[in-house]
């Protein structure tokens, strides 16, 4: 069995099991219609890496800007605090709820971009996180901050959510050797913008004394992300399939009104993360790390700059061992898709066999590890 077909046989199980697939229907559909055809050019898994390569770097980029709004707001706190005489809990607010937003956003559009697909969805949150992003900067009112932050984290969660999806969507696990890299490049823009942020936000402040940069660096990066959505493709497998259909004059009617869609697409990953039994712990574990590296953003300046008496400069160079400390992570994973996801690909183009998703969790058993070891250090 070559990889063609093993690339297609996987895509047809997986789209019979797709619900945003059943929300669809026509009075004519054939096979081809819902299919790809071997080495089909549209199939976003067979086409050139070149191309790959620039959506991948699309979907970095956008995922480190999202990621990067939460700890791009550290350094505008003292000044903030001075401005609209606030207390640290109020003035800690807005990063609060920029990346509880981001929760409600992604479960709000992760469901969208699976019934209406991949591109339309960074085509029309970039621009609203642009735009929350910028009134932001101008807010004259600390309620109106509070509020745009709210929605610049909205907009910003799909870009978070979907990119995984898009991923997928182009590199096969279990054929294309890039696929490890290219997720272990994503964990790691999301990971180091936990780090950069608060480095490049307390600097940049610092130096310009305006805690309006704050957004700014976020605008311009957003600036970048919509343009580049402009030129993106879709990847989405059975929204191309729709697409395709659609332009051989077969056009796919909607079942369902737009209620029973937005209920679906809501209730839909709630659903997964009690049914799925993979997703709940990972899910904890995610947030139990990210909340402890959250807590850095203000335990740092209270204990180093009230404690230690830190400038907010040397402040914001605390952060740097945390940056440092995430690339180690990268030969633990190089290791492991050496010795033992290369061998995946090869046991499926021998033997035709899908392997488990679990033999990839190698890296994460050793993170269970070393994180708890890093906290007591």
């Amino acid at each position: 069995m070559n990889n063609s077909s093993i690339r297609n046989k996987n895509l047809e199980d997986n789209e019979r099991n797709m619900p945003s697939i059943r929300m669809f229907e026509n009075t004519v559909l054939s096979e081809e219609d819902t299919n790809f055809e071997a080495n089909c050019i549209e199939n976003p898994r067979l086409w050139a890496l070149k191309k790959k390569i620039c959506i991948t770097i699309f979907v970095l980029l956008t995922a480190f800007t999202a990621t990067l709004g939460t700890p791009i707001y550290v350094g505008a706190i003292p000044y903030l605090q001075i401005k609209f005489k606030l207390t640290t809990t109020d003035a800690v607010l807005p990063c609060s709820l920029y990346a509880l937003a981001i929760g409600f956003g992604a479960l709000l559009t992760s469901g969208f971009s699976e019934i209406y697909g991949r591109r339309i969805v960074y085509q029309l949150t970039l621009p609203g996180a642009l735009l929350s992003s910028a009134l932001a900067s101008i807010s004259t009112k600390f309620f109106y901050l509070v509020l745009f932050r709210i929605f610049t984290g909205i907009f910003s969660a799909p870009s978070l959510t979907i990119g995984v999806g898009v991923l997928n969507d182009m590199w096969d696990p279990t054929l294309d050797s890039q696929a490890t890299f290219a997720a272990l490049l994503f964990v790691l823009v999301v990971i180091w913008a936990t780090q950069i942020g608060p480095i490049a936000s307390i600097s940049l402040i610092e130096i310009s004394r305006h805690w309006q940069w704050a957004f700014y660096i976020s605008s311009l990066m957003l600036v970048a992300c919509v343009f580049f959505s402009i030129f993106n493709p879709e990847t989405y497998a059975p929204q191309i399939l729709r697409q395709r259909s659609s332009r051989r004059g077969r056009p796919v009617q909607c079942r369902y009104n737009s209620w029973r869609i937005i209920r679906e697409a809501i209730s839909r990953p709630i659903h997964m993360l009690f049914v799925e039994p993979i997703l709940f712990p990972t899910g904890l574990l995610l947030a139990v790390t990210q909340s402890v590296i959250f807590s850095y953003y203000i335990a740092y300046a209270s204990i180093f700059e009230g404690v230690y008496g830190f400038t907010q400069l040397q402040v914001a160079i605390t952060f740097v061992p945390l940056a440092i400390g995430s690339l180690f992570a990268v030969p633990v994973v190089v290791l492991c898709d050496k010795y033992l996801y290369q061998k995946l690909p090869r046991a499926v183009r021998e033997q035709g066999s899908i392997k488990s998703p679990e033999d990839r969790l190698y890296p994460a058993m050793v993170s269970s590890f070393t994180m708890p070891i890093s906290l007591f250090w």
